[in-house]
């Protein structure tokens, strides 16, 4: 989690200074780089062999940790710094004419994701109990993307809502459609994402109930 943490506090002086596709461009980028790197490092990696894990937490911790991570959220939003985040994000010039530092709001905000991150990132070797270079593939950042966009980027619960959906679908199409169920599901996302632009979870709508 440390690790994840300052590896985002290390590279955001460097991607902070792109924006919006540009940086989840990027970020995309960055995964690649470091699956190299874990690549030629097989002394502490085990590279392609990857290393086993003994399983130290259970379900239901996972789940606990997950609820306080939730709590941290919605204890963030309405926090100073939450308002801050919103305005940054909203109308970064704006944000800035009113004396927020929008550096420093996106740069702090990147080191959580980091820390979020490596938080996940220990909870998922811990469930699958090893872990290699493909434990991370490239197409787990499109699906952590897509869970945003679907479950809604305006609000911290829309992510977890869209990646629940996200998982879900394929299984409840399997039945019904069998190899077809991918072409559904990136019709439906589609969909979702031009008829619903902010996602699932509008705080618009959902305001009132966090």
């Amino acid at each position: 989690v440390s690790v994840g943490s300052f590896l985002a506090l290390v590279t955001s002086f460097a991607l902070l200074r792109l924006g919006t596709h540009y940086l989840a461009l990027a970020t995309i980028a960055t995964v690649l780089i470091a699956k190299v790197i874990v690549l030629n490092l097989p002394q502490y990696t085990g590279a392609t062999v990857g290393i086993p894990i003994t399983r130290m937490i259970s379900t239901s911790q996972i789940l606990i940790i997950l609820a306080a991570v939730c709590l941290v959220f919605g204890t963030l939003r309405k926090s100073r710094f939450g308002y801050a985040l919103d305005a940054v994000r909203e109308q970064p010039e704006v944000a800035s004419a009113l004396g927020i530092n929008v550096l420093r709001v996106r740069r702090v905000a990147f080191v959580m994701s980091g820390f979020f991150g490596g938080l996940a990132g220990v909870m998922h070797g811990q469930l699958s109990q090893y872990l290699s270079p493909d434990s991370f593939y490239l197409d787990l950042a499109f699906i952590a993307i897509a869970s945003a966009v679907l479950g809604g980027a305006y609000i911290w619960v829309g992510p977890i809502v869209g990646a629940l959906v996200y998982s879900a679908l394929p299984e409840l199409l399997r039945p019904f459609l069998g190899n077809n169920k991918n072409i559904v599901n990136g019709i439906l996302l589609v969909l979702i994402m031009v008829f619903l632009q902010r996602g699932l979870v509008d705080p618009r709508v959902f305001l009132k109930l966090i």
